[in-house]
């Protein structure tokens, strides 16, 4: 191998660690942060950054369904229409109801992607929507896990200051166990 082509495959290995190490760092951080957080919040936090990315679609996409009207679609027809004609609701409705079936016919359930993408040659990835939904629940089930962790204070928190859990067990077992045994004896 050529230098040139070594120095390359270190410069690539270096830049990747280095952003292994940043993306673990930051999901330490993340996690870390939010278990100190109630989950009331990050409910209401997550409905809050829903309510921002997703409020703005919806006042747009209502806007235009009360601009709908149908005086392009006549006058391009060939009527002569010289006022707005609104749809409302009930029209709306009326425009889009799907009819029932006929007497004697029914329905073909069958799903013709397959024999398209046989035809065609494309194949289905499948594989790839299982990787996705399996990585969003170990996410979950993780952060649940961490969430549940962060909850519950490990043994050597209940002993006096620096004396870990061997402190614990002999204040636990001695006959005079309610004392406070970072107070001095008297």
């Amino acid at each position: 191998t050529s230098p040139q082509n070594t120095t390359a495959t270190r410069d690539i290995l270096l830049a990747g660690s280095i952003g292994v190490a940043a993306l673990g760092s930051a999901f330490a951080y993340i996690t870390k942060a939010l278990s100190a957080v109630e989950w009331q919040h990050v409910i209401f936090v997550t409905m809050g950054i829903l309510l921002v990315l997703m409020g703005p679609s919806l006042a747009i996409s209502w806007w235009k369904l009360r601009r709908r009207d149908l005086t392009t679609l006549l006058e391009a027809s060939g009527w002569a229409i010289n006022t707005r004609m609104r749809i409302t609701g009930g029209l709306g409705e009326l425009f889009t109801r799907i009819p029932g079936l006929p007497e004697g016919s029914r329905k073909q359930r069958r799903d013709l992607v397959p024999a398209f993408t046989k035809k065609t040659g494309q194949r289905r990835v499948r594989w790839l929507r299982v990787l996705v939904i399996s990585l969003i629940g170990m996410i979950v089930v993780l952060s649940l896990i961490v969430y549940r962790l962060a909850q519950t204070p490990p043994a050597f928190y209940e002993g006096a200051p620096g004396q870990g859990t061997k402190a614990v067990r002999s204040i636990q077992s001695s006959p005079d166990s309610d004392r406070n045994p970072s107070s001095p004896e008297e």
